[in-house]
């Protein structure tokens, strides 16, 4: 048997934000979820 943990970060992207910054914040939020512990959807 194989476990597997998921954490992801979920944003809504604002139509005057460019792509990098998009990206930043879903990856802040991924960490977000990670230091809350496994298996965490954050939205930012």
């Amino acid at each position: 048997m194989i476990h597997t943990t998921a954490n992801t970060g979920i944003i809504l992207v604002e139509s005057n934000e460019s792509m990098q910054t998009a990206i930043a914040r879903a990856d802040q939020a991924m960490y977000q979820g990670k230091q809350q512990g496994r298996n965490q959807v954050v939205f930012a």
